[in-house]
């Protein structure tokens, strides 16, 4: 009875390793000693008959992932070149005066308060 190898054996004769792969029979010369325990796990399969031609079996391919698609490059658009900004000419204006022009008592035509700035603090200086 012969022995062809369902997985991939490793097994070392005389200090030297051996490799048997997948479908390959068991050379002659190299013994098993758990030879049952390859055949349980599924390692080995006996074949009828005399020692086996080797069979070689293709391993299933692995699944490889599928590129992902990149992102089309950006389609530069020509733009035009800014035209030149024109600066509008301000006439200068016949000064009104507050209570004719606003029409407001001088009291109420005061100016904006300004603002306070928070949490600037001036630190002392050491001498």
């Amino acid at each position: 009875m012969g022995y062809i190898a369902k997985r991939r054996i490793t097994t070392y004769k005389n200090g030297q390793k051996i490799v048997i792969e997948r479908g390959e029979s068991i050379p002659a010369g190299v013994e098993l000693k758990n030879k049952k325990v390859l055949i349980n796990r599924g390692y080995l399969e006996k074949t009828p008959g005399g020692p086996a031609e080797p069979v070689k079996k293709e391993a299933p391919k692995k699944k490889t992932r599928k590129p992902k698609t990149k992102a089309a490059e950006p389609v530069l658009i020509p733009v035009p070149p800014p035209e030149p900004i024109k600066e509008e000419v301000e006439e200068p204006e016949e000064p009104i005066s507050e209570e004719e022009g606003l029409g407001l008592d001088a009291s109420e035509a005061e100016e904006p308060k300004k603002k306070s700035k928070k949490g600037k603090k001036s630190k002392k200086r050491k001498k």
